[in-house]
């Protein structure tokens, strides 16, 4: 084989598998704009503009990572053969290996939502990185199973805007995602949580991290009436100070701080939805005192319920 005709046959192979990479989302009823960042990292964006919920299914083999960036409203995720459907709050971010199975995953995108998707090898990052740089690359954490929720720092959020927005010439495009791609890596990787993760092992264990994962479906469903840490620790099969400092270290917040935080962001959707009174919003999140909720939402949002509502519908 001559050499044009061997790189014009390279040149057929990353193509059809650039193809292969990007044909992999299922999506229905959902814009998807694709970035190609080398062989083995690509990344979407997945919008949902349609007042409705749409759904994205995607096939996800066992050698690869997956990041998710709920940049706006955030979705729903549930995976085959699996555990209940998991919820991806608006600015939060998930980071998905499973080095055991083939894993496909259905996505769910919320009324008005935007997720950020890096798909990448495990082989491109024992090439960027070493272990002692990220411990999962460790030969002892090899068959392990990661499923980490956090929040995302502002300077991620940074990031994403750039790449969700870039206007450059497309020949300079893939060059860019790349860049902006690997910075978010490292911005990742870099995290004081992560540091934080490490030094709780049992996080390590995918039980543990269910056992969490149970503690804050509980408190949402129960958030009028949440149990004390005490009860919830035992509802979980876990103890007080496991619960504790797991909690914080996935979800970035207390087990209290989460809570009330939820509380909020539910009371401002409904307040925005403009058909419940103040007070009885209050009363469903368990206030006794109305007085107390409008504190509470003051403290978070900087206005009063009645002052947020009145801008929302341009009262003033």
């Amino acid at each position: 084989m001559n050499k044009i005709a061997w790189l014009n046959m390279v040149a057929r192979r990353a193509k059809a598998k650039k193809q292969m990479i990007f044909t992999e989302f299922n999506v229905k009823n959902t814009a998807k704009r694709s970035i190609w960042v080398s062989d083995s990292t690509s990344c979407f964006s997945l919008e949902n503009n349609r007042g409705h919920t749409t759904a994205v299914e995607q096939s996800v083999c066992r050698d690869s990572i997956l990041f998710f960036f709920a940049i706006e409203g955030g979705c729903e995720l549930s995976f085959k053969g699996g555990s209940q459907p998991r919820a991806l709050l608006q600015n939060h971010s998930l980071f998905l290996y499973d080095p055991l199975q083939d894993k496909p995953i259905h996505i769910k995108l919320k009324p008005v939502a935007q997720v950020f998707v890096i798909r990448t090898q495990i082989d491109e990052f024992h090439r960027l990185f070493g272990a002692e740089d990220i411990s999962f690359l460790g030969a002892e954490n090899e068959k392990r199973k990661y499923d980490i929720e956090r929040e995302m720092s502002p300077s991620m959020a940074v990031v994403l805007s750039q790449l969700a927005h870039c206007d450059l010439h497309s020949g300079l495009k893939p060059l860019y995602a790349k860049a902006k791609v690997y910075e978010l890596f490292c911005l990742y990787f870099q995290s004081s949580r992560e540091r934080a993760e490490e030094s709780c092992p049992f996080l390590l264990d995918s039980e543990n991290v269910c056992k969490i994962r149970k503690a804050k479906s509980i408190l949402i469903e129960s958030m009028a009436d949440p149990p004390r840490l005490k009860s919830l620790a035992q509802r979980v099969g876990l103890n007080e100070y496991r619960l504790k400092v797991g909690f914080k270290n996935i979800y970035g917040k207390t087990v209290c701080g989460f809570l009330m935080n939820y509380k909020m962001e539910y009371a401002r959707k409904l307040i925005e939805g403009g058909r419940i009174q103040i007070k009885a919003i209050a009363y469903s999140l368990g206030y006794e005192n109305p007085s107390h909720f409008i504190t509470a939402f003051k403290k978070k949002y900087g206005v009063t319920p009645k002052k947020y509502a009145n801008a929302k519908m341009g009262g003033i």
